[in-house]
């Protein structure tokens, strides 16, 4: 594993995490805002967010649900298809981002200690299952303020996320926000080059 990837997995911890949570939030909620009337959404954009990583991904994730709840009132069935797609480009542009700041390659491993990094920031643990073929979240600090619709809107990121970190992968989530374990499962396609 490379050592900007080592060092980032032990250092970013407690208020370290700081920086990427208001990275994930703001590439989240400028994706959302792009595609609603500045005019409604202006008090949800100025949402005053706390300076304790706990504290934040709870605001962030009401914040976050509200944007999503308020894309379906003036969207409506077709804002669910347009905050995915929304989500997901700007997951992949996260990703990107995040992959040459760590000077990530294409291993597989380096892949899954990178997404281990960003969801511990999010506070999401999860475990790769059947032979790496699955992610199964079990834990999910944002779960509480999500709506079906919000995480289903909301997880296209993380599949961004996933395609921006490794061009080679494919997330795709077939089970979401659920009360029994696992909450969220995603099916991973290793060897996909785009």
């Amino acid at each position: 594993m490379n050592i900007r990837l080592s060092l980032a997995s032990l250092l970013i911890k407690g208020r370290m995490q700081m920086p990427w949570l208001r990275t994930i939030d703001r590439a989240v909620t400028e994706a959302l805002a792009s595609l609603l009337d500045d005019e409604r959404t202006s008090p949800i954009l100025r949402m005053e967010m706390p300076g304790d990583p706990s504290k934040f991904r709870s605001a962030m994730s009401c914040k976050h649900a509200l944007l999503v709840e308020e894309l379906l009132a003036q969207r409506g069935e077709e804002g669910t298809r347009l905050g995915r797609e929304a989500m997901h480009q700007a997951g992949v542009r996260l990703g990107r981002k995040v992959r040459d700041r760590l000077r990530l390659s294409d291993d597989r491993n380096e892949l899954m200690v990178a997404a281990r990094l960003l969801y511990r920031v999010l506070g999401i643990d999860f475990c790769i299952v059947d032979e790496g073929r699955s992610l199964e979240v079990s834990r999910c600090s944002l779960a509480e303020n999500y709506t079906p619709v919000t995480c289903e809107v909301i997880s296209a990121m993380d599949e961004g996320v996933v395609s921006g970190l490794n061009p080679n992968v494919d997330m795709r989530f077939v089970r979401r926000n659920c009360r029994d374990p696992p909450m969220c499962r995603a099916e991973l396609e290793w060897g996909m080059r785009k």
